[in-house]
């Protein structure tokens, strides 16, 4: 839903589940507040929850996979790119996720089916509170199941990525993105004129020139390829990118009850989302 993005979200909801009109995936609806089979749970304050309100990864592989929900026994756990496509940086509530849609929520963090590539027994968690992707070991949270609901019409092709010269055409997403970054790092801020900050480096927001945009959160976690680590990314039609974080454009956060927007940054060395940092490079898309 943020400014230039080149899709906009679209979901039909029912009481049991919402479809993605976009990518077709079916996502369930009124989870359990205990979920079968699963031991973890979270401190609250001195104390902790029930047991069972979080699941591991296989404890939640399971219950997908046993599930049956709104007619349907084809259920999953989804992966780490599946669960990110839901977020929502155009919302400053306290879940970065559509509150219509998945008006459930409530709890921050996910788990996915999807393993860190450059350390498999990492698994990888959405946190929709914080807004940010991560990885763990004993990494559990929150389960919503997922299945294929249907075909997208951006159906992944042979030859995903179409080159040519400093242009690269993403055919899944039909999104034209700059094959080389520049070798600038921006800065999402001005200096604090209270501190030493040396030459300050050129602000994100004058980073791409028309026709080229800052890219949404979203379209830059498309380019990573959670197969790969330093980088995570096709380095075929991307050569020689950099193991480093990347600006998304400002999405809605809300600290200490003050809404404000924020720049995310993705880090193409192993795919996490984070706000945390003040300096990346940028890859203009169209």
């Amino acid at each position: 839903k943020l400014p230039g993005a080149k899709t906009q979200p679209s979901y039909t909801a029912t009481p049991d589940l919402v479809t993605d009109n976009v990518t077709k995936l079916q996502w369930q609806i009124g989870a359990p507040r205990i979920y079968p089979g699963c031991t973890e749970y979270y401190n609250i304050g001195s104390g902790k929850s029930d047991t069972g309100e979080l699941c591991t990864r296989a404890q939640a592989r399971d219950y997908c996979e046993n599930l049956k929900h709104a007619t349907f026994e084809d259920w999953r756990l989804p992966t780490v790119i599946e669960v990110s496509s839901l977020f929502d940086f155009s919302t400053s509530r306290a879940y970065a996720i559509d509150g219509a849609a998945f008006a459930d929520t409530d709890y921050g963090v996910y788990v996915t089916d999807s393993t860190y590539a450059g350390a498999p027994g990492q698994v990888w968690t959405i946190n929709y509170y914080l807004n940010q992707t991560y990885y763990g070991a004993s990494a559990s949270g929150k389960v919503r199941c997922v299945r294929a609901g249907g075909v997208p019409t951006f159906a992944t092709p042979k030859d995903r990525y179409l080159v040519d010269g400093e242009r690269v055409t993403d055919q899944a997403t039909t999104l034209v993105w700059q094959r080389t970054a520049a070798n600038t790092k921006f800065a999402s801020e001005p200096p604090d004129p209270d501190e030493d900050a040396g030459v300050p480096l050129p602000l994100v927001t004058t980073a791409c020139s028309a026709p080229w945009r800052l890219p949404t959160s979203n379209e830059l976690l498309s380019l990573i390829d959670y197969g790969k680590s330093n980088p995570a990314i096709d380095t075929v039609a991307f050569p020689n990118a950099p193991s480093e974080s990347f600006w998304g454009s400002a999405g809605k956060t809300t600290y200490n009850n003050m809404e404000r927007d924020e720049f995310y940054l993705v880090d193409f060395e192993n795919g996490m989302l984070t706000s945390y940092g003040d300096e990346g490079y940028v890859r203009c898309v169209q």
